[in-house]
């Protein structure tokens, strides 16, 4: 296997790389324009072992429900999510690569 050019602009072998779903409700509601109504755009952030280590994007806007990163590299084991202006939550990337988040 060949080495991939992921997210974080780095190349990698592609065993290194996995995709990384992060989905999102509110309040147990699923996302939508009504229930994102506090909270329209989010900030998504994968962090690494290092202090400096994290790539992040934003705006997200909240009544997706959803962000799907496709060339994550594994040494990222946790997302935060928040408020595109304010405090991300964390939460550990499980080895399925799908992180499911309620937001309140």
């Amino acid at each position: 296997m060949g080495d991939v050019c992921a997210r974080d602009l780095t190349c990698a072998p592609a065993a290194s790389v996995r995709e990384v779903i992060t989905r999102w409700t509110v309040g147990g509601q699923p996302a939508s324009v009504t229930t994102c109504t506090a909270l329209p755009d989010l900030a998504i952030e994968f962090a690494g072992p290092g202090v400096d280590d994290a790539i992040g994007f934003a705006p997200v806007p909240c009544a997706l429900g959803q962000f799907v990163i496709d060339k994550l590299p594994v040494r990222f084991g946790e997302v935060g999510l928040g408020p595109e202006r304010g405090p991300l939550g964390r939460w550990t990337i499980p080895a399925t690569g799908v992180v499911l988040i309620d937001l309140r």
